[in-house]
């Protein structure tokens, strides 16, 4: 079952700011006036820019700087992992559906994901979840 999301607004900054951190300094990323730029339809985001959604989450678990809605859940005994600093994107995957440009509002919903079993040095089970950011009502991204 899917959350009920929260908004994230794609700002021009934004955009160039993470593109110049990668670094990937295409016009399509920061210069609307740029050929290029124009022949896309507009300002797009580099393809990982999506993730930056989790700093509009409302209870973000890495954001240290500002108060949370919820009290964190205490983990139940016995599941490993966990803890600040230990998630893991490993082989994420970003499947877009339709362009993402400056100036759009994604509304960012999360569903469960598949699950798998994974034995390792901790063993024990894992599951994942799937980020949905959208524009209007037309689902523009699944991660």
């Amino acid at each position: 079952m899917a959350d009920e999301g929260f908004e994230f607004p794609v700002d021009r900054t934004q955009v160039m700011l993470f593109a110049r951190s990668l670094p990937d300094i295409r016009p399509e990323y920061w210069d609307p006036n740029d050929p290029a730029t124009k022949a896309v339809g507009g300002i797009t985001v580099p393809p990982t820019f999506v993730q930056c959604s989790a700093h509009w989450q409302p209870d973000y678990p890495l954001d240290l700087t500002r108060p949370r809605k919820e009290p964190r859940q205490p983990r139940p005994e016995g599941q490993g992992g966990g803890g600040l600093g230990r998630g893991l994107h490993a082989e994420q995957h970003y499947e877009y559906h339709h362009p993402i440009y400056v100036g759009d509002t994604l509304t960012v919903t999360t569903r469960p994901g598949r699950r798998w079993e994974k034995e390792g040095r901790r063993g024990g089970s894992s599951s994942s979840r799937r980020r949905l950011p959208s524009t209007g009502t037309r689902t523009a991204c699944s991660a």
